[in-house]
């Protein structure tokens, strides 16, 4: 194929590939969405409760449940590997163990999903 016709073609095909709906995301990136939501709630409700009013916790939350849903995870992951991934997530930790494990992570979330990346 000549480089015009080829030019020609990937010009015409443009708009529709511009148009086409987003990739969907890896389980890998399924499961980040879902950890962060989790460790924001366990957060909120166990580790810190009184950041539960704070409002960047609940946007944080609210983005990470967004981009789940928009990355079609629902399709990618089943209840049970939902399950075993969260239980996997607090094995073998006390709740002030997970706590300080999770206290970064959560502020990194709040960073990350309060700019409005990911």
């Amino acid at each position: 194929m000549k480089l015009r016709t080829l030019a020609l073609l990937t010009a015409a095909l443009l708009p529709a590939l511009a148009q086409a709906a987003p990739a969907q995301a890896s389980k890998q990136q399924c499961l980040g969405y879902l950890k962060d939501g989790f460790q924001i709630v366990i957060h909120v409700s166990a580790c810190e409760p009184a950041s539960a009013q704070d409002e960047r916790y609940k946007n944080a939350f609210n983005a990470a449940q967004q981009q789940f849903e928009q990355a079609n995870c629902e399709s990618l992951l089943n209840e049970a590997e939902v399950r075993t991934f969260l239980d996997s997530q607090t094995a073998g930790k006390s709740q002030q163990q997970y706590c300080a494990a999770i206290k970064t992570p959560v502020q990194r979330s709040l960073q990350r999903y309060n700019s409005g990346r990911r």
